[in-house]
């Protein structure tokens, strides 16, 4: 069992299988049309097996064995059938170890989840605390400078209200990598794919980095075919890309080059879309890229790699959610390239 679906007499004979009393040893039933094949003088107890079966030993309530003619076309004598329930004995003890074993990891893996999601609760208060905390301080220091510049008509109105500007957008980042990590644990997500032209997304993207970009004085390399699309959501993909990108500006040198290319291939046959961000900053040690993609994994103490850490977390979500999948090459001093591949549009 099971039989395949196209057996004439498998629905009638599962419901008889899954009605059987339990028995402390293992039965076996006789087809009544197979009786000859069976050494006579034998009690068995008879089933209406599938007619090109002879014998059915059941191992537990919804596995059993069923057997057909030997290849050499003999009866099935005592010894055959002694042997038969030795074997179907130790294959019922082997299928109740696999059961529990089945049940421990699956306990196991239920207390390790919900281990790691009260220590990233603990992280989550903490990191809230500090990256709410700094753009918040910075804000309401601003502020009092324009309120000063405002009473006065001293000082420089422009810089206060760009650095306001770029601490709520700070802001909006963390709001909305926390709605992000929210929707993905609670598996709400759902999906619009349709055909994205490529170019068009990754634009969009680099003009809500633009002015970080500018101020860094990053140049920004495209080759992208201008009719390339991928099969994708649109604010999924530009939440990756975001992502992806934003790393890029970050953690570049000023006066770098961040390098975007896109290409189709068929791996396998599937028509692909696979797209490189290259970036000349300082690189990750190979620990850093086995880490990338787990939210809350924090880096050295250092002030840099203060917060939640869910970009590339996010990432890798939503890429296999698109039926994509993201992979990191970098080494330090060495810059890194996040590879992406989606599906051709």
């Amino acid at each position: 069992l099971p039989l395949p679906e196209e057996h004439p007499g498998k629905a009638d004979f599962l419901r008889w299988a899954h009605s059987l009393p339990p028995t402390k040893e293992e039965p076996i039933f006789v087809s009544p049309l197979h009786l000859p094949r069976i050494e006579s003088g034998l009690s068995l107890p008879m089933a209406p097996l599938p007619e090109s079966f002879v014998l059915f030993l059941p191992l537990n309530p919804e596995v059993g064995w069923l057997i057909g003619e030997k290849s050499a076309g003999t009866r099935f004598w005592k010894e055959d059938l002694d042997l038969a329930r030795q074997m179907a004995s130790a294959a019922a003890a082997q299928l109740e170890k696999i059961r529990y074993l089945e049940e421990y990891l699956r306990e196991s893996l239920e207390r390790e989840k919900a281990q790691q999601m009260s220590e990233w609760k603990s992280l989550l208060v903490a990191e809230v605390a500090h990256d709410l905390r700094s753009p918040l301080n910075t804000i309401l220091w601003k502020l009092k400078n324009l309120q000063y510049a405002l009473a006065n008509g001293k000082g420089n109105l422009q810089d206060s209200t760009r650095e306001i500007q770029k601490q709520v957008l700070r802001l909006q980042n963390l709001i909305q990598s926390l709605l992000s990590f929210s929707s993905i644990e609670k598996g709400q997500l759902q999906l619009r794919l349709v055909p994205l032209n490529l170019k068009l997304t990754i634009q969009e993207v680099l003009d809500i980095l633009q002015e970080a970009i500018i101020r860094k004085r990053l140049s920004v390399e495209q080759h992208i075919p201008e009719t390339l699309t991928v099969r994708g959501d649109s604010v999924f993909l530009q939440e990756i890309f975001l992502n992806i990108l934003h790393n890029a500006v970050k953690f570049s040198p000023e006066g770098k080059r961040i390098r975007i290319t896109a290409e189709r291939t068929s791996p396998q046959g599937k028509p692909t879309v696979e797209i490189r961000v290259e970036d000349q900053a300082g690189g990750m040690t190979p620990e850093q890229i086995a880490q990338a993609f787990e939210p809350f994994k924090k880096e050295a103490e250092k002030k840099s790699a203060r917060g939640f850490h869910l970009g590339l977390y996010i990432v890798k979500q939503f890429t296999e959610l698109l039926n994509g999948k993201v992979e990191i090459s970098s080494r330090p001093g060495h810059g890194t390239t996040v590879f992406l591949f989606l599906p051709a549009g």
